[in-house]
């Protein structure tokens, strides 16, 4: 039996009822780190939860992202799509969702985080 796939550690934690917490996000960027073939489809449905209706999803997916940051071959992946710089436009303003003050600040931040890493990423390429 292998490991479960990115992809699906992905999908399982944006929409999972329980707690997000720091061994499932070590758990995916160790699942990335060792499965780079996984990244691309991993960061795809990241970036798509960033439109996702319900705000706790798209939290999740931004603490993901963020923690991704630190991987050189995710960032690439990120840049690539080309949804990412509207999706984070969006969602650096983000404010009024039913989780509160806080966790609009906290998306806030991490929307800005992840856009700062990728712009910078996007500049020392070209």
């Amino acid at each position: 039996l292998g490991a479960t796939p990115a992809p699906e550690l992905v999908r399982n934690a944006l929409h999972s009822s329980t707690n997000l917490d720091f061994p499932l996000i070590t758990e995916i960027c160790d699942r990335l780190e060792n499965a780079p073939g996984e990244v691309a489809e991993s960061v795809r449905s990241l970036v798509v939860a960033f439109g996702d209706a319900n705000p706790r999803v798209q939290l999740r997916a931004l603490t993901i992202s963020n923690e991704l940051m630190y991987s050189p071959d995710a960032v690439k992946a990120f840049c690539r799509v080309s949804a990412l710089r509207d999706s984070l436009k969006i969602l650096r303003s983000i404010r009024g969702t039913q989780l509160g003050e806080v966790s609009d600040e906290n998306m806030r931040m991490l929307a800005n985080e992840v856009e700062r890493v990728c712009v910078g990423a996007q500049q020392l390429a070209t």
